[in-house]
């Protein structure tokens, strides 16, 4: 074997072995609950496919201590509380997501979900 041919077998499993780390390793996502008082909470969790914010969120509450309400009516009108108090600001990656569309916004590996709460 020249060494061309060392080099291209050292590259190819590189790149295999690079693929497979990717294949293999879980996706997550991190969420932060800002309490309003001082109380922040950080979450990172694993991201399946076709995760929502709001899933995220109910997956979440039911590794730790808070509870998450969540209501939608006929009028396509939705509702959500966190251990009591509503949601002043959702963002996703920075941006805000509004509240009708956090059982719709799609998350990914890496994504940050924080959320800011008031009484």
């Amino acid at each position: 074997m020249n060494i061309k041919q060392y080099f291209i077998v050292i590259a190819i499993l590189v790149a295999v072995g690079f693929g497979l780390s990717m294949f293999f390793s879980k996706s997550t996502a991190s969420l932060v609950l800002d309490y309003g008082n001082g109380e922040v909470r950080k979450f990172t969790g694993e991201v399946t496919a076709y995760m929502t914010v709001l899933d995220a969120l109910s997956a979440s509450s039911k590794g730790d201590d808070f509870k998450v309400e969540y209501s939608e009516n006929k009028q396509s009108s939705k509702s959500i509380s966190i251990d009591g108090k509503n949601p002043v600001i959702i963002k996703l990656n920075g941006r805000l997501v509004q509240l009708n569309m956090i059982s719709e916004t799609m998350i990914a590996h890496g994504d940050l979900i924080e959320i800011e709460l008031h009484e």
